[in-house]
């Protein structure tokens, strides 16, 4: 079974004020992991990315991310965040960017993407910003389209994986061509 988790929460401090601590904490870790904080209480903060991230239009750079997520936090009132999980399928970027675009032109003008493959299981951690909620019909009917379109998505993969390879030259006809060679 496919997984999406969606979230939300506000982009406001405890005194009301807007804010994009939350957000660019959530770039970090989705782009780098977490940091390690070693027993002298030094800090080791991750230098390698963890996945590349998308737009609507293809690829971003980082800093283009976390610049986009900073001032979205500060001028929408509520971030949403996702994961999108997959069970079998070897998805590529290109699959959860279709699944975004197909499914979530109705409830979130925009978002950023990015696809790991360092678990079980690919997935993607989405971030989009609204300034309203999305009522409870709306988020289980988003949950359900996304859902389904990651399952078509998954068994378009599972097929291309399944197919036979292209008929060419095997490794004994090589090998015996090699034995000819040598005449």
């Amino acid at each position: 079974m496919n997984y999406v988790n969606l979230r939300y929460y506000k982009n406001l401090t405890k005194a009301n004020n807007p804010t994009s601590t939350l957000v660019n904490r959530s770039v970090f870790y989705y782009g780098y992991g977490t940091n390690t904080t070693l027993e002298n209480g030094e800090v080791i903060y991750p230098t390698e990315e963890r996945g590349d991230w998308y737009s609507p239009q293809g690829q971003e750079k980082y800093g283009d991310v976390l610049t986009w997520a900073s001032g979205n936090a500060l001028n929408h009132k509520y971030t949403y965040t996702m994961i999108l999980s997959l069970r079998d399928g070897q998805m590529e970027p290109e699959d959860f960017i279709e699944a975004m675009n197909e499914t979530a032109e109705n409830y979130f003008d925009d978002y950023r993407l990015i696809v790991h493959y360092d678990t079980n299981h690919d997935h993607a951690h989405v971030m989009a910003f609204r300034d309203t909620v999305l009522r409870r019909g709306e988020f289980d009917r988003f949950r359900l389209e996304m859902r389904d379109k990651l399952s078509s998505l998954e068994e378009q993969r599972i097929l291309e994986q399944d197919v036979e390879p292209e008929k060419g030259i095997s490794i004994q006809q090589e090998m015996d061509w090699e034995d000819d060679l040598e005449l």
